[in-house]
């Protein structure tokens, strides 16, 4: 894993969006439903 945040979808599969930035990942799940923001510890940030 390169990147320090990751979108993934709540019901599994591969990654949506990565950035090592959190708000450019609040950004991309903003119009999105069923997805969580999670950094590189596995630590989840926010799930919509």
């Amino acid at each position: 894993m390169d990147s320090a945040f990751y979108v993934f979808p709540l019901h599994g599969g591969s990654h949506l969006f990565a950035s090592n930035i959190l708000s450019e990942c609040v950004d991309f799940v903003a119009h999105r439903a069923h997805v969580s923001i999670v950094d590189m510890f596995g630590q989840v940030w926010l799930t919509v």
